[in-house]
């Protein structure tokens, strides 16, 4: 007969099971790099700052919908990327049933309330796993919202953020959704709107793009941890590794907009007309290629002139044309 962790007296104790020294290192390591990313993102604009959360909420509700379904294009990106905004925007003593409730719907037409049945992964002799049994369930959700509330100006976001991951994935209070709403909380969890830590912990990491580049290990660690074959400390260091990881992409993610911001600036400085510089602004931010012809028809002007004006942003270095004669089309540099 398979032990689970909920089986234990105060399981859900979000700081306790775990080995203390054994966190300081990857703990130090975390908060040395969130601390440069913030200090990083501060030196933006508003407007490419609205830019870096844009894609990471992008990345974010993608990959969050592909862990629980990597086969299949995922098709609940939009309410993903949405939960995801109010999770990271709420204060997280507010997480209340209601609104888990309200996040369960929008990812399940049919749902918004809890499990009325079981819930386990596999049956018989090749059960993985069983979450708490009704009315334990409920219970332990309304535990699970009790401490996450009143924790949420109290030690480290990481560690709260880790335990709210792994507990609501043990409870599984909804008959489906239990992962994707697990990643919101914990989005939730890491970005305390209402703390003294609000500034640092600036909501441009993407968790789920992270574990779902380990999505194997993620599952089975979790499998491991949940039937106390190991123990919480390895998955509180395992967690704070993958968020690690993932501050090294939003590093990555920041070099690209610092570069963009420059090239911006450099276009500002070149006193190019408002068509120009609106066409650069707007290929920074994602736009294509553009030919002369529709260059020309977006902005009311003759051929010729359309070409000039492209040729003289192609001519300071802002655009690299590709193809020849009428097939020309124009990007910005590739280093752009």
């Amino acid at each position: 007969m398979n032990f689970y962790i909920w089986q234990r007296a105060h399981w859900q104790n979000f700081l306790a099971h775990y080995d203390k020294p054994r966190l300081l290192e990857p703990l130090t390591q975390a908060h040395f790099m969130l601390g440069r990313l913030s200090g990083r993102i501060n030196m933006l604009s508003a407007e490419w700052r609205a830019e870096i959360l844009h894609i990471v909420r992008h990345t974010e509700a993608i990959a969050s919908a592909k862990i629980d379904d990597p086969q299949n294009k995922p098709h609940q990106a939009h309410a993903l990327a949405e939960i995801w905004s109010e999770a990271t925007a709420l204060q997280a003593k507010n997480l209340s049933l209601t609104r888990l409730n309200a996040w369960h719907k929008k990812i399940s037409p049919k749902g918004g309330s809890p499990r009325t049945g079981e819930a386990s992964i596999g049956k018989d002799e090749n059960e993985i796993f069983a979450a708490p049994p009704l009315p334990q369930a409920g219970k332990e959700l309304d535990s699970f919202l009790e401490r996450l509330n009143e924790g949420a100006d109290k030690g480290s976001p990481l560690l709260r953020a880790s335990a709210a991951h792994i507990n609501f994935l043990t409870i599984r209070p909804y008959n489906n959704g239990n992962g994707r709403l697990a990643r919101a909380v914990t989005a939730l969890a890491l970005y305390p709107s209402a703390s003294n830590d609000a500034q640092e912990y600036t909501p441009v990491v993407s968790i789920s793009a992270q574990l779902l580049k380990n999505r194997a290990e993620y599952f089975e660690l979790l499998s491991e941890v949940q039937t106390a074959r190991r123990n919480l400390g390895v998955w509180h260091e395992w967690f704070i590794t993958q968020y690690t990881a993932a501050l090294q992409d939003s590093h990555d993610l920041l070099n690209i907009v610092f570069r963009r911001a420059e090239f911006w600036q450099k276009t500002l400085l070149l006193n190019f007309n408002s068509r120009q510089t609106s066409l650069i602004h707007s290929m920074l931010l994602g736009r294509g290629a553009v030919s002369t012809k529709i260059y020309a028809a977006e902005n009311s002007l003759g051929t010729a002139s359309a070409f000039r004006e492209l040729n003289e942003l192609k001519n300071a270095g802002l655009l690299c044309p590709e193809g020849k004669g009428c097939t020309v089309q124009y990007r910005l540099p590739k280093d752009s």
